[in-house]
Protein backbone atom coordinates (compact mmCIF):
# COMPACT_ATOMS: atom_id res chain seq x y z
CA UNK A 1 0.00 0.00 0.00
CA UNK A 2 2.73 2.22 -0.33
CA UNK A 3 3.16 2.71 -4.26
CA UNK A 4 2.48 6.44 -5.01
CA UNK A 5 -0.73 5.88 -7.98
CA UNK A 6 -2.71 8.41 -8.75
CA UNK A 7 -5.51 7.59 -6.46
CA UNK A 8 -3.57 6.93 -3.15
CA UNK A 9 -2.07 10.76 -4.22
CA UNK A 10 -5.47 12.09 -4.35
CA UNK A 11 -6.47 10.14 -0.97
CA UNK A 12 -3.78 12.48 0.09
CA UNK A 13 -4.94 15.57 -1.46
CA UNK A 14 -2.57 16.06 -4.21
CA UNK A 15 -3.80 17.52 -6.98
CA UNK A 16 -3.47 15.29 -10.11
CA UNK A 17 -5.86 13.91 -12.69
CA UNK A 18 -6.42 10.38 -11.83
CA UNK A 19 -5.93 8.35 -14.86
CA UNK A 20 -3.14 6.58 -16.00
CA UNK A 21 -0.35 8.63 -17.51
CA UNK A 22 0.44 6.14 -19.94
CA UNK A 23 -3.13 5.25 -21.47
CA UNK A 24 -4.83 8.03 -20.60
CA UNK A 25 -8.01 6.63 -20.42
CA UNK A 26 -7.74 4.06 -17.01
CA UNK A 27 -8.09 4.77 -13.70
CA UNK A 28 -4.53 4.57 -12.36
CA UNK A 29 -4.64 1.91 -9.19
CA UNK A 30 -2.26 -0.85 -8.22
CA UNK A 31 -4.61 -3.30 -10.64
CA UNK A 32 -4.55 -1.24 -13.12
CA UNK A 33 -1.05 -0.75 -13.45
CA UNK A 34 -0.14 -4.38 -12.84
CA UNK A 35 -3.19 -5.86 -14.38
CA UNK A 36 -5.07 -3.80 -16.51
CA UNK A 37 -2.86 -2.21 -18.55
CA UNK A 38 -1.64 -3.26 -21.53
CA UNK A 39 2.06 -3.21 -21.29
CA UNK A 40 1.31 -4.75 -18.08
CA UNK A 41 -0.68 -7.61 -20.16
CA UNK A 42 2.24 -8.28 -22.71
CA UNK A 43 4.83 -8.48 -19.74
CA UNK A 44 2.98 -10.76 -18.05
CA UNK A 45 2.56 -12.95 -21.99
CA UNK A 46 6.10 -12.64 -22.62
CA UNK A 47 7.14 -14.11 -19.00
CA UNK A 48 4.60 -17.19 -19.53
CA UNK A 49 2.17 -16.05 -16.90
CA UNK A 50 -0.40 -14.85 -18.96
CA UNK A 51 -2.75 -18.02 -17.70
CA UNK A 52 -1.43 -17.94 -13.88
CA UNK A 53 -2.74 -13.96 -13.90
CA UNK A 54 -6.01 -14.30 -15.76
CA UNK A 55 -7.13 -17.14 -13.66
CA UNK A 56 -5.97 -14.78 -10.30
CA UNK A 57 -7.22 -11.92 -11.12
CA UNK A 58 -10.78 -13.33 -11.98
CA UNK A 59 -10.87 -14.64 -8.50
CA UNK A 60 -9.13 -12.36 -6.52
CA UNK A 61 -10.99 -9.76 -4.36
CA UNK A 62 -8.26 -7.07 -4.29
CA UNK A 63 -4.54 -6.66 -5.54
CA UNK A 64 -3.11 -8.27 -2.62
CA UNK A 65 -4.78 -10.93 -2.36
CA UNK A 66 -3.89 -11.63 -6.23
CA UNK A 67 -0.10 -10.97 -5.80
CA UNK A 68 -0.46 -13.34 -2.32
CA UNK A 69 -1.49 -16.27 -5.20
CA UNK A 70 0.78 -15.33 -7.60
CA UNK A 71 3.34 -15.25 -5.62
CA UNK A 72 2.08 -18.36 -4.08
CA UNK A 73 2.27 -20.46 -7.14
CA UNK A 74 5.38 -18.79 -8.66
CA UNK A 75 7.32 -20.38 -5.19
CA UNK A 76 5.22 -23.31 -5.49
CA UNK A 77 4.30 -23.77 -9.04
CA UNK A 78 3.04 -27.64 -8.73
CA UNK A 79 0.73 -26.20 -6.41
CA UNK A 80 -2.36 -24.39 -7.97
CA UNK A 81 -4.02 -21.54 -5.15
CA UNK A 82 -7.22 -20.42 -5.49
Amino acid sequence: RCLPTKDRLQQKCVQYTDLCPHCETMFENEWHLFIGYDSAKRVWMGAGHRDMVQVHAENATCFQEFSLHCWQQLQNPDEVTK
